[in-house]
């Protein structure tokens, strides 16, 4: 699901893009992650800081490999994010902190998010609950120089390039056990809009944008459950559902399986016809180091020239065990075990 565009006048810009004359509008799309089950702290800011564990993520997907525009060179869409999380211990009260990074390139525009998610969360039932807030901005820019112009005297054409800044807000809610686990978030509960190439035309000299992006709501559900199917494997399905204010709606299956909690491997479906698979591996002491891979694969692909079939992502994460949050490890062995 990436960003839609509608076209009113004859300005053609490179890579899968349309722009004209009055004005252009796109909603925002967030960028999908295969890892979702890995970036719970993306979807959903309550996550921060609830399994107890320091976190490093890094998370690069690069859309559709292989993409040639039709002129010029690039253009497949690219994302990284960086995360952190930790629980935070304030007397008794059981807190978390984290704070994102993404940097999202789609052609000639580019989305910078930076966000701090602080979490507070208590002991419910089996689990806890935690409900958290996701506190940063939005820096995008549009670069209008790689526009290839069908109208060289088109008043409205910008020139160069040009950025636009928007505070952003998202809340979250997460329930966590040792068999199940679910949340629900929303991203971008501020409205805001990105005007781009907004100056005066003909005698009236009235502002019109050449471009606008309008940030709209995005809601996240997420949830599945922990199966120990036998004392070294786990099997864990889980879903996710996102939607862009209800307009547009994506879900996504999934089933993961780990062994010996240092070798994982999966296979997800998602409604846009995409079929994915993801393998892993846990490296180090206690597995801190754990690096995964995910390969999509288009089933549709083919009913487009200009796409390519598969889109690689990269997962990359390091645990730092939290000084307050170390428990006394758990040792089983085959004679005590029923």
């Amino acid at each position: 699901m990436r960003n839609t565009f509608s076209m009113k006048k004859n300005l053609l810009l490179t890579l899968t893009v349309l722009i004209s004359t009055v004005s252009v509008v796109w909603s925002q799309q967030d960028p999908l992650f295969s890892h979702y089950m890995f970036n719970k702290l993306y979807y959903n800011p309550a996550y921060a800081g609830v399994n107890g564990d320091m976190d490093f993520g890094l998370t690069y997907r690069n859309q559709w490999v292989g993409y040639q525009s039709s002129f010029d060179d690039g253009g497949a869409p690219g994302t990284a994010l960086v995360s952190v999380a930790s629980p935070v211990y304030i007397k008794k009260v059981e807190a978390g902190l984290g704070g994102l990074l993404m940097v999202d390139q789609f052609g000639f525009t580019q989305d910078v998010q930076f966000h701090v998610t602080p979490s507070y969360y208590r002991d419910l039932g089996p689990g806890k609950i935690s409900f958290g807030l996701k506190l940063g901005g939005i820096y995008k820019t549009v670069d209008f120089s790689q526009a290839r112009v069908v109208d060289q005297n088109d008043e409205l054409i910008p020139l160069g390039s040009e950025s636009r800044f928007a505070p952003d807000l998202g809340l979250g809610i997460w329930y966590e056990a040792q068999r199940f686990f679910g949340g629900f978030g929303v991203n971008h509960l501020i409205p805001s809009e990105f005007d781009f190439g907004v100056r005066g035309v003909g005698s009236s000299a009235e502002p019109v944008a050449a471009a606008t992006n309008s940030l709209v709501p995005h809601y996240n559900l997420t949830g599945g459950v922990n199966i120990e199917a036998s004392y070294e494997l786990k099997i864990t399905p889980s879903f996710i559902v996102q939607s862009a204010n209800f307009d547009q709606t994506v879900w996504e299956l999934n089933v993961m399986a780990f062994y010996q909690d240092r070798f994982w491997g999966g296979v997800s479906y998602r409604s846009t016809t995409d079929v994915v698979a993801l393998v892993g591996m846990g490296f180090m002491e206690d597995n801190v180091l754990r690096v995964g891979l995910a390969f999509d694969i288009g089933l549709d692909a083919d009913k487009n020239e200009a796409l390519q079939p598969v889109s690689p992502e990269i997962y990359v994460t390091y645990k730092i065990p939290s000084v307050g949050a170390r428990k006394k490890p758990i040792v089983r062995t085959p004679r005590y075990r029923f």
